[in-house]
């Protein structure tokens, strides 16, 4: 989804065109499109297709565009709503939303009721059966997306006229994994950055990095030729392990190579490429959690999360919390996702941001989010104007890619959080490689649970004890998937 966007970190620059934009000209149905430049390119750029798609009696003056958003996350970012808070994300959205309103007609109107999945959901399903549309956009929870696009209540938006999911502004990994019954009932892109703020990532801290790791590894040059993996990790993270104040307990007051936390026995495994389930070709379910891999895989991070060179912050005593160990320097890795990098904007020792890591080197880069926080984009089935929705969204897909994309970068490379231009390398293969597992997404027999107790329970051997004991359960599950898969093919 996003490109290599070093040159798109100058975010006055970005700035400035976005308004050039904006402002030359009254709302035309095909605007001119700049290069990011003052000067136009000589040809149309062939990833705005957008522009070759809308319809010219769309009719979007004046017109108010409702935005629902609800999710598990806390502090789930809110793209649509300006704060007057003076941050780059902040003035990005302004932008936005002013090309929106000056160049479309389009004003752009945000209900956020963060946190309230099941009000959103009944909301859903009560316009669904009235027949009504509240609203024309929502990002909600991804468990939310997975029940409604069951009960058909979500429109296809791979049938929507003017929506081209091959452009950049779609998240390309999403529509691969998500897509059942060859419809896409929800999907990440550009214009929202929920998804970003939620996905994987492994921090480290720079001064500590340079005091233990003494043996002449280069922690990027490993990432930038793909040789980053769970060894390396393991090998590193095991040179720290010390009872930094002599009371002979180990706890959240001492230093260790890793700081870890639930949640990633599924991320690791996901970067591994394993998943619970998966779509296969014919647009159905099936299980796909074990196999001599993924066993491998969670083994290997069980023992590891165990080891005395790490702690797991939500299991951990001693009164200090995890932003604390870390700023502290009691950490040598922490494994998080960008939503939290806020907590360390005045930590004075700089740190770096690698990926999430690989098992084997020789496996593509997947990069997992965090399911149970993120949230889709989704349109109503009862969208009452198709067309002109459907060109809404793209034309906020485009112009997201163009000052969100390139202000979320700022954010987090520089600005309040840190200065560290090498790590943009690791988030071009972060954002260009995420992973998206429906078995987790679907809620599969309550394996996200099953699996993450593993590494709770200090069970490196019990994938397998896991899917024997439920793999009937599991199939009946997925067959009734399935079955739901197939009434969808009937309607659409």
């Amino acid at each position: 989804m996003l490109k290599r966007i070093t040159a798109l970190l100058m975010l006055t620059v970005m700035l400035l065109s976005a308004v050039a934009c904006a402002t030359e000209g009254s709302a035309e149905t095909t605007p001119a499109v700049t290069d990011g430049t003052t000067n136009p390119p000589e040809t149309a750029p062939t990833t705005t297709g957008v522009y070759d798609t809308l319809k010219n009696d769309i009719q979007m003056d004046d017109m108010e565009f409702n935005v629902h958003l609800s999710a598990n996350g806390k502090g789930s970012p809110d793209d649509f709503t300006i704060k007057d808070s003076g941050t780059v994300m902040d003035e990005a959205i302004f932008e936005k939303n002013s090309i929106m309103a000056d160049k479309y007609g389009v004003i752009l109107v945000a209900d956020n009721s963060l946190g309230s999945i099941s009000t959103a959901e009944a909301m859903m399903r009560r316009n669904n059966t009235a027949g009504e549309n509240d609203y024309e956009l929502c990002i909600l929870s991804g468990y939310s997306c997975a029940s409604l696009s069951m009960e058909g209540i979500l429109y296809d938006l791979s049938e929507m006229n003017n929506i081209n999911l091959k452009n950049t502004w779609w998240d390309q990994s999403a529509i691969r994994d998500l897509s059942i019954a060859n419809a896409v009932f929800f999907t990440a892109g550009n214009l929202y950055t929920a998804i970003d703020d939620f996905t994987f990532c492994v921090l480290f801290n720079k001064d500590l990095y340079k005091e233990k790791v003494t043996d002449g590894t280069d922690l990027y040059k490993l990432v930038e030729e793909g040789k980053w993996t769970l060894d390396d990790l393991i090998r590193l993270s095991s040179l720290i392990s010390e009872d930094l104040n002599g009371d002979d307990i180990m706890d959240s007051r001492d230093q260790y190579g890793a700081i870890i936390w639930d949640d990633e026995m599924l991320a690791t495994l996901k970067a591994g490429g394993g998943k619970i389930a998966t779509v296969n070709e014919d647009g159905y379910f099936e299980l796909t959690m074990f196999n001599e891999r993924n066993d491998a895989i969670v083994n290997k991070f069980v023992n590891f999360g165990n080891s005395k060179y790490t702690i797991n912050f939500q299991h951990m005593s001693g009164g200090v919390d995890f932003p604390q160990m870390f700023t502290n320097g009691q950490g040598l890795f922490l494994m998080t996702m960008f939503h939290e990098c806020h907590r360390f904007r005045d930590m004075e020792t700089d740190y770096g941001i690698v990926p999430q890591p690989k098992f084997t080197t020789d496996q593509e880069w997947y990069a997992p989010i965090a399911t149970w926080q993120s949230s889709f984009i989704c349109v109503p089935n009862v969208c009452s104007d198709p067309d002109t929705i459907s060109a809404i969204i793209e034309l906020l897909g485009y112009h997201s890619q163009q000052i969100l994309t390139p202000a979320f970068y700022e954010k987090t490379l520089h600005g309040t959080y840190i200065r560290d231009d090498e790590s943009t390398v690791s988030l071009d293969i972060i954002f260009n490689n995420r992973i998206f597992d429906v078995g987790h997404i679907y809620n599969v027999s309550n394996h996200k649970e099953n699996i993450t107790n593993l590494l709770r329970n200090n069970n490196p051997t019990g994938l397998a004890n896991v899917y024997n004991t439920s793999k009937r359960a599991s199939e009946v599950f997925i067959k009734s998937l399935n079955k739901k898969i197939e009434k969808l093919k009937s309607e659409y």
